[in-house]
């Protein structure tokens, strides 16, 4: 074997201090089982370590799977958000504003009276839509039902996308704004009625859809 031959080529030395030869022999397999028990222990306290941190995992989670500790940790995300009123960055206006500029058009926008943390938004929105040459119809409602992303877009015209739905929509994406979609049929407004039809474009801002 390869550790042979070395003693075999220094025999001379090693029959003049037997003894030393031995301690050396001695030391080296003293080191080597001290390296190895330390390689052990750490592995060891590694382990342990992993066993500690999953136990407070499951504890903090109460036995939650990852899929409902993700779901729990959005839901409060989400509840966080709702604390403080919603905002525009300069950079989300410009990049709304870009796309809109294409296509003015006519648009209805309702702001929700019962949703403080809507206010912001709403505001920045109405102002950026005249900027760019939209026409603007401002409405309020109370009562009105939460969705889940806060904002919702609404079409009266079946199927149909129009120009300015589809250019709110790109406006919204562009600016990494999630909406919710609403298509109604069309509403005509009553012969001889005086009272102008509901656009056929309509946004709603309001809270975020209370989450479990």
């Amino acid at each position: 074997m390869d550790f042979i031959k070395p003693i075999q080529d220094n025999w001379a030395v090693v029959a003049a201090a037997p003894w030393a030869f031995v301690a050396f022999i001695l030391i080296g397999l003293l080191a080597g089982r001290f390296w190895q028990n330390g390689v052990v222990s750490i592995l060891t306290s590694r382990l342990a370590l992993k066993d500690d941190r999953i136990a407070e995992y499951e504890r903090k989670l109460g036995g939650a799977s990852p899929d409902e500790a993700r779901q729990m940790i959005e839901a409060l995300e989400r509840r966080l958000l709702a604390l403080e009123p919603r905002s525009l960055t300069p950079d989300q206006l410009d990049k709304m504003g870009a796309v809109l500029a294409k296509h003015p058009g006519l648009v209805q926008i309702v702001k929700d009276m019962g949703s403080p943390e809507s206010a912001r938004i709403h505001i920045q929105v109405e102002k950026i839509f005249r900027q760019k040459g939209w026409q603007i119809m401002s409405a309020a409602a109370m009562g009105v039902s939460k969705v889940d992303t806060g904002i919702l877009i609404r079409t009266r015209t079946g199927d149909q996308t129009t120009e300015s739905a589809q250019a709110v929509m790109d406006a919204f994406s562009a600016a990494g704004l999630a909406f919710d979609r609403a298509r109604e049929p069309v509403m005509p407004a009553p012969a001889g009625s005086p009272v102008p039809p509901m656009p056929d474009l309509e946004i709603l801002f309001t809270d975020f859809s209370p989450q479990p």
